[in-house]
C-alpha cells in the first residue's frame, strides 16, 4: 500500500489595518479662556480601527463585506499619559467603547487632554482565521498632541484709589475696597484666584482673616476678598496690602508664592479746617439768673458741624482778672467734653464779671483698650447669649495710635 500525503496549502494572510479619525487629532488649550479648541466634552473625537484581511494582495471577503471588525474579539483600547498606562474600562465615563459589531473597536473620547499632556490611545484585538484557526494580534496607536497656549499677562487693579484721606467729620466711617484681576482687558472668574489682604505694622503684616478678629486687624474685615474697613478704629493711619494668587487649574488655595503680586493701600486721618464760636451767652446777665447754658458751635467747610461722632473734644475755662487794676486773666479748667456748659451765675464777679473761653482739641481716633504691657486686649461680653457663643466687644478708648 502506498500512502501519500494531502494538505491544504493556505496563502498567508494579511491584515490591513488603518484608522478613521473624526473631529481632529490635535488639540490647543487657551490659557487665557480656559478652553480647549476643539472641546471633546462638547464634540468627542472619534477613532475607529478599519481592519480589513488580504490574501497575495487580494481582499478576503467576510460575506458582503471587506472588513473584518465585527469578528475581532478581546477588543481594548488603552491610555498613555506621562508614561502611564491605563486600560480603557467600560465604567469609565469619559469614554465610550464599541466591542463588536462592524464598528467593533471604536473609541469616543469625551475628555479633554490630561494636564495640557499629549496623550497616546493604543487598540488592541484578536482575529481567527477561519481558515486555519490561526489567532493574529492586532495593534494600532494614535497620538493626541495637546498644544499649550502660554497665558498673557495677569493685572491687578483696586476699585478704589492707593491713597486716601479720611474727614471722620464728613466721610462715611465703614467703606470696601474690592480687588479685581484681568487679563487682555477681560475679568479673570474668580474660581482662578485668590486675594488676601495684610495689615502692616512696623513691616510686620498681620493676616486678615474672614471676621473681626481681637487682634490688630479687628477694625477689617475679608469677604470674597473684599475688603471692609471701619475707619473710625484704624488709628490715624493704616496700610494695607492685597496679594493675588492665581492657579491656572482652578485651585488658587493651593497657591503659594514667594513674591506674588500686590497692591498697596495707604489710609490716613485727617481734620478739615474748622472754626468754632461760643453761641447762646448773653452780655449782661440779670441778677435772678442763676445759671446760663452756653454752647460751641463748629463750622466746616460744609457748615454747621454737629459733630454727632464726637471728633473734638472741647475744653472750657473760666478767666479772672487777677486783680481789679489788671488786664492780665487767669484761666481755669472747669469742665471738659461738654459741648453745652451748664454755668452756674456765682462763680461771676460783682464787679468784674467773668469771661468764658473754650478750646477744641481733636479727641483722637478709637482704640482698643490694651493692657500695661501692650500685650492684650480688653473685651468684654455685651450680653449673656454673646458670651455664650464667644462675641466679644472690644473695649474702645479714644486717642490711641498705632503709628
Amino acid at each position: 500500500m502506498k500512502l501519500k500525503g494531502i494538505q491544504f496549502n493556505f496563502m498567508p494572510l494579511q491584515l490591513s489595518v488603518s484608522m478613521d479619525v473624526q473631529g481632529g487629532g490635535r488639540q490647543m488649550y487657551n490659557s487665557d479662556s480656559h478652553e480647549y479648541m476643539p472641546d471633546f466634552t462638547k464634540n468627542p473625537l472619534v477613532l475607529q480601527p478599519l481592519i480589513a484581511a488580504m490574501v497575495n494582495t487580494e481582499l478576503l471577503k467576510e460575506g458582503d463585506s471587506t472588513r473584518i471588525n465585527m469578528y475581532l474579539s478581546e477588543v481594548q483600547w488603552f491610555e498613555k499619559v506621562k508614561n502611564v498606562t491605563k486600560e480603557i474600562e467600560d465604567s469609565n465615563s469619559h469614554y465610550e467603547v464599541v466591542r463588536s459589531g462592524l464598528e467593533a473597536g471604536k473609541l469616543i473620547v469625551k475628555r479633554n487632554c490630561v494636564d495640557y499632556e499629549n496623550t497616546t490611545y493604543e487598540f488592541k484585538a484578536k482575529y481567527r482565521d477561519p481558515r486555519n484557526n490561526q489567532i493574529h494580534d492586532i495593534r494600532q496607536t494614535y497620538l493626541l498632541i495637546c498644544d499649550y497656549q502660554e497665558p498673557s499677562e495677569i493685572d491687578m487693579e483696586l476699585d478704589k484709589s492707593e491713597f486716601q484721606w479720611y474727614d471722620p467729620f464728613n466721610d462715611d466711617d465703614i467703606i470696601t475696597i474690592t480687588p479685581k484681576a484681568t487679563q487682555r482687558q477681560k475679568t479673570v472668574d474668580s474660581k482662578y484666584i485668590r486675594f488676601q489682604w495684610y495689615l502692616i505694622i512696623n513691616k510686620m503684616a498681620y493676616t486678615i482673616g474672614d471676621a473681626a478678629d481681637a487682634d490688630y486687624t479687628f477694625a477689617y474685615k475679608q469677604t470674597n476678598g473684599t475688603l471692609e474697613i471701619n475707619r473710625t478704629l484704624m488709628g490715624n493711619s493704616a496700610k494695607l496690602e492685597c496679594h493675588m494668587f492665581y492657579s491656572e487649574k482652578g485651585k488658587p488655595n493651593e497657591v503659594i508664592v514667594a513674591e506674588p503680586k500686590f497692591k498697596t493701600v495707604e489710609l490716613k486721618r485727617r481734620l478739615p479746617r474748622y472754626d468754632y464760636e461760643i453761641i447762646g451767652m448773653p452780655t449782661s446777665i440779670p441778677p435772678s439768673v442763676k445759671t446760663i447754658y452756653p454752647e460751641v458751635e463748629l463750622r466746616d467747610h460744609s457748615g454747621v458741624q454737629k459733630d454727632e461722632k464726637g471728633v473734638l473734644m472741647p475744653v472750657w475755662y473760666l478767666a479772672k482778672k487777677k486783680s481789679l487794676t489788671s488786664s492780665e486773666l487767669e484761666f481755669v479748667k472747669i469742665a471738659t467734653g461738654d459741648k453745652m456748659l451748664e454755668f452756674d451765675t456765682k462763680h461771676l464777679d460783682p464787679v468784674t464779671g467773668a469771661t468764658l473761653a473754650v478750646d477744641m482739641y481733636d479727641a483722637g481716633a478709637y482704640l482698643p483698650l490694651k493692657n500695661e504691657e501692650g500685650t492684650k486686649f480688653f473685651a468684654f461680653y455685651l450680653t449673656a447669649e454673646d458670651a455664650k457663643n464667644g462675641r466679644n466687644s472690644l473695649l474702645l478708648v479714644r486717642g490711641g495710635k498705632y503709628n
